[in-house]
């Protein structure tokens, strides 16, 4: 089976994205929602001891993966995103894995 050809458009969505510096600071996100270090942890796939580090004084910076996740999550608290796309992103099977994994 072949690739599919992007389209002009396509190009210029991946463009688009590619220049997208999107993203949402751990700090920021506290202070929008009561949540746990741990929580934080579990939400960015990040070990507790990075998450402390990056409240420490000075902090560490963020990555650029951990300030999409959090920005991202702070459109789906939002209802910014429809439970339909979550759906498609997270498919149940993947969270059952990932459920069965951490017990």
């Amino acid at each position: 089976m072949n690739p599919k050809e992007l389209e002009p458009r396509e190009r210029a969505l991946l463009r688009f994205y590619q220049d997208c510096h999107y993203g949402l600071s751990p700090q920021e996100f506290r202070r929008r929602y009561d949540v746990s270090y741990r929580e934080l942890a579990a939400l960015c796939q990040i070990s507790l001891s990075t998450v402390k580090r990056l409240f420490a004084s000075p902090p560490t910076r963020p990555s650029a993966d951990v300030m999409r996740t959090l920005a991202i999550v702070d459109l789906l608290l939002r209802d910014q995103i429809p439970l339909s796309l979550l759906r498609q992103l997270c498919p149940p099977q993947q969270r059952q894995d990932r459920e069965k994994g951490s017990s």
